[in-house]
């Protein structure tokens, strides 16, 4: 376990209860880039969030869109497939 500052609220410590091999992970990257844990932690929490954020987001919108019968026609869609069909 190791702590890490919440930068979302008063910067109070928290906890982690990680697997190993992620521990050593960020210990190597503390090591070779000379950032602190909290800095590692921190980036690496931003990014997959930021990424989950994002990705749920589309989903949602894309499920609305289709309760709403917004589909792509058959010809938008092989508009799209003929992009990455073999020539």
């Amino acid at each position: 376990m190791f702590p890490w500052q919440n930068e979302t609220m008063d910067k109070k410590n928290n906890t982690l209860d990680a697997d190993p091999e992620l521990i050593r992970r960020v210990e190597a990257l503390v090591a070779e880039t000379r950032r602190s844990r909290e800095e590692i932690i921190n980036d690496a929490l931003r990014s997959y969030l930021d990424w989950h954020e994002d990705f749920v987001r589309s989903v949602s919108e894309g499920l609305e869109a289709a309760d709403r019968g917004d589909f792509a026609s058959p010809e938008e869609v092989e508009r799209v497939l003929d992009k990455y069909r073999p020539t």
